[in-house]
Parts: C-alpha cells; structure tokens; sequence
C-alpha cells in the first residue's frame, strides 16, 4: 500500500454546520525521492563552486592577501624545496618533481643532494643563527642515524675532516640514497621551513584562515541557504525545493496531515545541510547513508531528518496540501454550494 494518510477532518460552523472530508495521500516511489534529493545536491555543489571560486578571487585579489601570496612563492622558490613548473608556473615540491622524472640515470640522488645543501645555504641567510645550528645538526645527527644502514652498514660516515660524506662501503644503488634524502625533507626540511623562516608561517597560517573562515565560511552557508531553504520559502504549499517540485513531492506534519510550518521547515533543513551534508563530508557519508536506508526500510519511509520532526514526504500528484482546517472545509462548502454568479442588474427607466 502507498497511501499513507487517510484522515476524517471535521468542523463545526456556528454549531449549525458539519463539513468532513477524507485526505488520502500517497507516499511518491522511492527512485523519485533519490532523484530529487539528488538534483538538489548536485545544485549545492555547483552553486558552491560558483560562489567560491567568486569569493575566492576578490579575497586573493586583497592587496595583504597577495603580499602574502607573492612571500610565499619567494620563500619557497629560494629554499629550493620546490620546483616552478614553467608551463603553469605552479611551484611543486622537489621530492613530488623528482619523483615524476625519468631516474634511468640515477640522477635524482644528487638533484635531492644538492636541493638540501642548497636548503641549508638558504636557512643560514633567513634563519638567525640559533635555528641555523638546530637545522644543521638534525642534518647531521639525520645522517649518521643508526637506522640509516643498508645490510647493517651506514649510509654516511665521518671522513677525517670531521666531514659526513656517503659511505663508499654501503652497496646502496642511487634509488636507496634518493630515498633517504627524500624522506630528510619531507620529514624535517618541510617543517623547518614553517617553522624557522621568518615570516613563512604567518602568511601561511594567514591564507589558511581566509580559506577556512571567509571563502569556505561564506560560501557554503551561502550555497545551502539558497538551494534548501529559499524555495521551501517561496513553494510555501508543500515546502518543495527544486527537486521535489520537478518531481512532485511535498511535505506534510504527520499529526495532522497539514502543510509544514516555517519554523519546523527551517529546523528540517539545517539537520540536512549541517547533519548530513557536513558530517556526511567528515564521516565518508555516514549521515547520508542512515538517511536513505532510513527512507528506504524504515516503517514510515522516512528520512533522518523526516523523522526527527514528524514530517512525511508526499505525491502531490494526487492531491494537494492544505495550509490549515479552514482552507479545507472553505474548499468543501464552496463544492457543495457552487460557485456564486455575481450580475450586475439593470435599470429600467
């Protein structure tokens, strides 16, 4: 069966006056309800990638921000961690670069080498001399760690200049020793370039704020006002977003089988946009997934928010949603009684 209404309502009119009428509404078929819920989301993400990518350009186009942005790029270039891409001119970490090269050589040991000896050179210029010494000696005490063996014999030894300087004993290829100072600068190079070099981590922490808190905080609440809430508002008869009214399905309280209020439909969709579709982000869809099974097997057919609040998805296909008890018993007299021929009665002089 899929009527999941079926209601006497009856009035009293001056104590003089019965009107009952059935409501029988039908529950639309889940593939609809998917669908609707479906291109509602997909509007969401595209009007949030529109209004995002907006606020994105006139934040980065704020004289602080590109200051920032322009320090960032020297900081990373002159620390040759990172690579600028000619083409695009998008600067990549060396060890992503090198990792995309063709090693047929073995050469990417020494370009790792020398982007490390040319890291420590950089430090030593921005760094005041306390840090530089903490960066160089981690270096060192990196190198000649007793982890850094290849068939229990050292990577690096002290030659007699109190120099470090790769073992010609070890019988590591290139590729081994690639690894080793590859995994020195994402491990600790990476961070001593947040952490050491003045200003880096200002401005880093500074874009990152303005991503997390401006275009993100914006964008998103933006977005999902617009596509959940505002045509709930404007389709008041049913509370359908754009989904549901492409498909025909609308909301009633299930108390009373009448059209659901502002305030319980407001209350709906932030358990959508905050329960389901941003947990739903952090959780691998958790929320979404309950939602839907819940739509799917629960005995009422409805979804986590539909149950929470006493709110039932229908096929107004069918029939229509009433906003009160008034309108209906006006609609059943105005059957009954047909409709008034309003003339305008001549004269006769």
């Amino acid at each position: 069966m899929r009527f999941i209404a079926k209601k006497d309502t009856k009035f009293n009119m001056e104590e003089t006056t019965n009107v009952s009428k059935n409501i029988v509404y039908k529950r639309p078929p889940f593939y609809k309800r998917v669908f609707a819920n479906f291109i509602d989301f997909f509007s969401f993400v595209v009007l949030f990638v529109f209004i995002f990518v907006g606020i994105r350009s006139i934040v980065s186009s704020t004289p602080y921000y590109q200051q920032a942005d322009k320090e960032i790029s020297r900081i990373k270039t002159q620390s040759a961690l990172y690579i600028k891409i000619s083409e695009t001119g998008y600067l990549m970490d060396v060890v992503t670069y090198w990792n995309r090269q063709d090693d047929s050589m073995g050469h990417k040991k020494f370009n790792l080498y020398f982007a490390i000896e040319n890291f420590l050179s950089f430090c030593e210029n921005e760094c005041d001399k306390k840090d530089y010494d903490e960066i160089l000696l981690s270096y060192n005490e990196y190198r000649l760690s007793d982890t850094l063996k290849h068939e229990g014999i050292p990577y690096f030894i002290l030659n007699n200049e109190n120099e470090i300087i790769e073992n010609n004993e070890c019988k590591a290829n290139a590729a081994s020793y690639y690894r080793v100072y590859a995994s020195y600068i994402d491990e600790y190079a990476q961070g001593y370039l947040i952490t050491k070099i003045p200003g880096y981590y200002d401005y880093q922490k500074f874009q990152s704020d303005m991503f997390l808190y401006v275009e993100l905080l914006i964008s998103y609440p933006l977005a999902a006002l617009i596509v959940y809430l505002v045509p709930p508002l404007i389709f008041k008869r049913g509370r359908k977003t754009i989904g549901k009214l492409i498909y025909k399905i609308g909301l009633v309280n299930d108390k009373n089988c009448l059209n659901v209020s502002t305030g319980k439909i407001i209350a709906r969709q932030a358990i959508v946009v905050f329960a389901e579709l941003v947990l739903g982000a952090v959780t691998l869809c958790v929320p979404i997934i309950i939602s839907f099974s819940m739509m799917a097997f629960s005995k009422k057919k409805q979804s986590f928010p539909d149950y929470m609040l006493g709110v039932t998805e229908i096929d107004t296909s069918y029939d229509k949603i009433y906003y009160n008890k008034e309108e209906i018993l006006l609609e059943q007299l105005s059957k009954e009684n047909g409709a008034i021929n309003f003339q305008m009665k001549k004269d006769n002089f």
